[in-house]
């Protein structure tokens, strides 16, 4: 099952926005892994607070203040002991491992993606924005308040520049992992979520409704042998936070073999 300190996490968020801030805030919304029952072996929590466009700056950053609060007391031992200076710079550049994200209702309803608290430059040239709003639409589930993505206009498809950005995000994260490791073996999460998010924007191309599980299992279909073995290692990874042998090669290899493997098939 889930672990408990992830679900306890997320009905102390709720219940304490409901009850403090219930005039100022309009929806939140759980996406990720959590979202389905299934997806037992990760613990992350990926929280999207909508608060009105009329909650004032002051109160906006109080709200925020308030949040970081609630997560330290629950993140800020395991956090400390994954983080140094240097993964904790790149995690607040990316928007990675970060518990939630609190944004206003246009800036959500523009999809402006400052909304995930990313570096404007990450942003710009590295992200794969259609990629990550087809992820949090196709994986998520309202907690509380309104549907907000009933006022979304339509989603593009995946273009060839999400692609590039897609490969070179990823592909950047996994080989700073690999040389990084041999001194600060933590950084090893990163390789996890480089090959996270290539298999999303995999997903989202040929199977958008699957889940991430489901969405390894067809991709071990027709995988190369290392890239099941790149697998293997992502799914230990998550279920026991155990880096096995070579996983820091294996998933730069994977990310590499991924998005040639969508190249081809796309524009071949």
């Amino acid at each position: 099952m889930i672990k408990h300190l992830s679900l306890k996490y997320l009905d102390t968020i709720t219940n304490f926005l409901e009850k403090k801030y219930f005039n100022k805030l309009i929806s939140i919304i759980l996406f990720g892994s959590l979202v389905n029952i299934e997806e037992e072996s990760s613990t992350d929590v990926d929280l999207l607070i909508i608060t009105s466009d009329s909650c004032s700056s002051k109160d906006f950053q109080r709200i925020r203040r308030d949040l970081v609060i609630i997560e330290t007391k629950f993140f800020s031992e395991s956090r400390e002991k994954e983080l140094s200076f240097f993964s904790h710079g790149l995690q607040r550049a990316t928007g990675m491992f970060m518990n939630f994200f609190l944004c206003r209702l246009s800036d959500f309803q523009k999809r402006d993606f400052k909304v995930f608290n990313v570096n404007p430059f990450m942003a710009i040239l590295l992200a794969p924005q259609n990629s990550v709003w087809l992820s949090l639409l196709n994986q998520h589930r309202i907690i509380w308040g309104e549907n907000v993505f009933k006022q979304w206009r339509p989603l593009p498809s995946i273009t060839k520049g999400d692609l590039v950005r897609s490969f070179i995000m990823n592909w950047l994260l996994a080989t700073g992992a690999l040389v990084f490791y041999p001194v600060y073996p933590p950084i090893a999460k990163f390789s996890m979520e480089a090959m996270k998010w290539s298999l999303f924007t995999w997903k989202n191309i040929y199977h958008p409704k699957k889940t991430l599980t489901q969405t390894i299992t067809k991709y071990i279909e027709h995988g190369l042998r290392v890239e099941r073995q790149a697998l293997q290692g992502f799914m230990q990874f998550r279920r026991k936070k155990e880096v096995s042998k070579y996983f820091v090669l294996l998933s730069w290899i994977f990310v590499f073999l991924l998005h040639r493997s969508l190249f081809h098939r796309s524009y071949g």
